[in-house]
């Protein structure tokens, strides 16, 4: 029997967000800094920067700090891991100072072509 759970989605790549603490902007700065810098490694493993948020709002009764999220496309979840895990700054436990911690998460990007909508009856 077929382990779904290890199944790889199909899609057209993966996009991975960062969200972080911007501490009055501070952080923000850091974090642009960092994609500069890992800019040939995110290249290396057929990557892509593909923006910064530098302010995003939570609507919960539990939000209380303001946030910021950037986020980068990959062909798959493993590059996107791969590359995470392996960027030298993003590796470390309080990135990004001095802010001190991020969370990290990875969706599968579908898209239909609209010429192919007319197959499936859409």
């Amino acid at each position: 029997m077929e382990n779904r759970l290890l199944q790889q989605p199909r899609g057209d790549g993966v996009y991975m967000f960062v969200r972080f603490p911007t501490d009055n902007g501070t952080s923000v700065g850091v974090v642009a800094q960092t994609v500069v810098l890992a800019r040939r490694a995110i290249h290396n493993i057929r990557g892509r920067f593909v923006g910064i948020a530098r302010k995003i709002w939570d609507m919960s009764p539990t939000a209380q700090m303001e946030e910021a999220v950037v986020v980068f496309w990959f062909e798959n979840i493993q590059d996107a891991k791969t590359f995470f895990v392996s960027d030298n700054r993003m590796k470390q436990p309080d990135f990004p100072a001095p802010a001190g911690h991020c969370e990290a998460w990875a969706v599968v990007r579908f898209y239909t072509p609209p010429n192919e909508l007319g197959v499936y009856g859409n």
